[in-house]
């Protein structure tokens, strides 16, 4: 990446205007910086929003589930969240960049030392309308720690965890764990009894450590339970100015129950390529 503009890291501490309120709930465990690039507000961006998460080493099954899960989440509403890396969090991402939605990547390395190095063109993306964020200053490569806090961190940012598929010792049954001890919501995509990459999140599920979701309006309608008809919620559609596929946050009512997006929002592409 070249070093200016948003391409540039830049660090944001507690007390600042974009540091997310959220993050209180990691206690002492929240961080005292965090380094960025891009232009947008972390705070904004996760405010609310969705961690999509689930195994680098992913089936065809996995990341057609995560784009399509991805896509329609942005439609309905929602920012989308993962590690960076190979697997479903590059699908999760792929499908928000190519819907013209921002989303937040929470890698390991600083900013400068990104990795994988054939996900460069995708991180460049995410940039562009996003941000990537790390615990870790410009020159740091990371560590097994820094993977375990930031997989912490990205379960803090966001409102709820989806797995999407996981084996038995996926990383991603580690942000889903953090979630929990949160208070965040968990859910997970069910897969083929048959398949290892799918042991993890069917374990989730059977032993009730997560909600059985199919669908983005299934996550929708177990973060909007309870909303007060008249309350307005924040929320992300298509911006009306000269930049194609420029989104802007606005404020509309609560709907409770209802899961049903404005058809107005978008179109939704589901031609997005899975490598």
């Amino acid at each position: 990446m070249a070093d200016n503009g948003a391409r540039q890291t830049r660090m944001i501490v507690p007390g600042d205007a974009e540091w997310p309120s959220g993050l209180e709930v990691m206690g002492a465990d929240q961080p005292d910086r965090l380094f960025i690039r891009g232009d947008a507000s972390l705070a904004e961006l996760t405010e609310h929003s969705v961690a999509v998460v689930g195994s680098r080493a992913s089936t065809a099954y996995g990341e057609t589930v995560a784009i399509d899960l991805s896509v329609d989440l942005v439609r309905v509403g929602y920012g989308v969240a993962s590690v960076g890396g190979f697997g479903i969090a590059a699908a999760a991402h792929r499908a928000a960049v190519a819907q013209g939605a921002p989303t937040v990547a929470v890698v390991v390395a600083g900013l400068d030392r990104l990795h994988p190095r054939a996900n460069r063109p995708l991180y460049d993306s995410i940039v562009r309308e996003g941000l990537l964020v790390s615990l870790s200053a410009d020159g740091v490569l990371g560590s097994r720690r820094d993977l375990l806090a930031s997989q912490g961190l990205l379960a803090a940012l966001t409102q709820a965890t989806v797995v999407v598929e996981a084996a038995a010792r996926s990383g991603a049954l580690h942000v889903a764990d953090q979630a929990r001890s949160f208070g965040r919501p968990v859910m997970a995509i069910p897969g083929p009894v048959t398949s290892a990459a799918s042991s993890g999140t069917n374990r989730l599920i059977a032993s009730g450590q997560a909600d059985l979701v199919t669908s983005a309006e299934e996550v929708r309608a177990r973060l909007t339970v309870g909303e007060v008809p008249g309350v307005e919620t924040v929320v992300l559609r298509p911006g009306a100015g000269p930049a194609v596929g420029a989104w802007e946050r606005v404020v509309a009512p609560s709907r409770p129950g209802s899961v049903e997006p404005d058809p107005h929002t978008r179109q939704v592409r589901h031609d997005i390529p899975l490598f």
